[in-house]
């Protein structure tokens, strides 16, 4: 017997489907599905060698102008007016020139600049006869319009009213009058004894000539001399009245003087002009509000706060060498979400060489909180200048005027002075270049970790 099973033994055996030849191993679908790993590897491999991803700085600032936000300090304690949103007086330009020459100023300008300035002073702003409601509303619209409101030179910014300056001043007036009155009195009264003086002097002297020319016949020695003695007595008088007159016009220049130094004081402690054309940031304290001596009062800017070009950011030290003028920048201001509506577009201008400070940051950014945030998120912060870009015709609604990575709708309109964050672009790598160091450190091709890191101190 050559086998243990019979052909028909092995014929009912066999399972229904299988084959007398050899088996296959790769199937059709196997082979489809291999070729298409094949061709996803490739393409991987292809797209991580040529594609580009951006590398990115990351950088925080304000979105306000460039130039530094300065802020004003009062000088005085008193209530704080708001003569920026009232119309100009004469007087303003008057007290303006007096704080920049107040030696081209005379008594008469000084005097009425002195009543022009107290009889103002008493006019409060409840006196237009604005009710509440119109107070209030008006006060909304100045604080719409605030933002960005040029000013002229010489422009009268805040009144600070000091009662303790202003009660100085109107004493010192006061006594001016009074000085003026009695001194021009007792000046007349003098001028006139001096006349009469003068007048018995040229008779006293046309007497004693006649007596000389008569001679001693008739006149002794002892009365010419006598008639010699009184005119020299009319000229001492004449003499000690012209002192006392001199006496009285440094009486009134000492007053004048007192009155204008006392008024120096009010213009430069109370006053706050604008000694340059500048733009309004921020008015700190209310129409008609209390402030102390010291208090920082405004913040202004020399350049317009609306809608910057320059913008200053910070970016982190260890990030400044890898940040130069002309990379790309895409700006979000706080409140837009990134994701949804993209950023402003733009390009780094310059880079500072040195750090910041936490003044110059604030005098950047005009807020101290923001500075502070920034100097303790960052090591070293260095001022980056970026140029936004305006808008060339793309259709965005509350666009601000600037040109947005997206054409997706706003829902308001980027605000001046709100932190914005900022991602700076400044290289474009391939993919694959971002694993072949991992794939050199994991075979041995580069140096271990610790020859590349920095010497450590041991203690001895």
């Amino acid at each position: 017997m050559s086998s243990i099973f019979s052909q028909e033994a092995l014929r009912k055996r066999r399972i229904p489907g299988d084959l007398a030849g050899p088996i296959t191993l790769l199937t059709p679908p196997l082979r489809a599905t291999i070729a298409m790993g094949f061709v996803l590897v490739a393409a991987g491999v292809g797209w991580s060698a040529m594609a580009r991803i951006p590398i990115t700085v990351n950088a925080v600032g304000a979105l306000l102008p460039v130039s530094t936000i300065n802020t004003i300090p009062s000088r005085a304690e008193g209530k704080a007016i708001w003569t920026f949103k009232q119309a100009s007086r004469e007087w303003h330009q008057s007290a303006f020139r007096f704080s920049l020459r107040p030696e081209e100023f005379n008594a008469e300008q000084v005097v009425k600049l002195a009543e022009d300035l107290l009889n103002d002073s008493d006019v409060t702003p409840s006196g237009e006869g604005i009710d509440a409601q119109n107070n209030s509303t008006e006060f909304v619209e100045k604080q719409k319009s605030l933002l960005g409101t040029q000013l002229p030179k010489g422009r009268l910014i805040l009144w600070i009213q000091s009662n303790s300056i202003e009660q100085r001043l109107t004493v010192a007036l006061m006594q001016w009058r009074s000085l003026q009155d009695s001194t021009t009195k007792k000046t007349d009264n003098l001028k006139t004894e001096i006349k009469t003086l003068k007048t018995e002097l040229v008779s006293r002297n046309q007497m004693l000539a006649k007596m000389r020319g008569v001679g001693t016949d008739v006149f002794s020695a002892d009365t010419l001399l006598d008639e010699q003695s009184n005119v020299d007595s009319l000229k001492a008088q004449i003499l000690n009245v012209e002192s006392q007159i001199l006496a009285l016009d440094q009486e009134k220049t000492n007053g004048y003087l007192n009155l204008k130094n006392i008024l120096s004081d009010v213009v430069d402690g109370e006053l706050i002009f604008a000694e340059e054309p500048l733009y309004l940031y921020q008015v700190i304290p209310n129409d008609s509000e209390e402030v102390s001596a010291g208090e920082i009062v405004l913040k202004v800017s020399p350049d317009l706060v609306k809608s910057p070009s320059l913008v200053p950011v910070f970016v982190d030290n260890t990030d400044k060498g890898s940040v130069s003028a002309g990379m790309s920048a895409l700006v979000t201001p706080v409140g837009f979400n990134r994701t949804e509506y993209g950023g402003i577009k733009g390009e780094v201008a310059s880079v500072a060489p040195v750090p910041s400070t936490v003044d110059g940051m604030e005098a950047r950014v005009g807020v101290t909180s923001i500075a502070r945030s920034i100097e303790a998120r960052m090591v070293a912060p260095t001022l980056v200048i970026l140029k936004l870009e305006k808008s060339n015709g793309q259709d965005v609604v509350n666009s601000g005027g600037y040109q947005w990575s997206t054409s997706t709708d706003l829902p308001f309109q980027p605000r001046e002075g709100s932190k914005i964050n900022v991602e700076i672009t400044t290289r474009y790598v391939s993919p694959i270049s971002l694993v072949l160091p991992t794939v050199k450190k994991f075979f041995g091709f580069s140096p271990p970790d610790s020859l590349n890191s920095e010497p450590t101190a041991t203690e001895p």
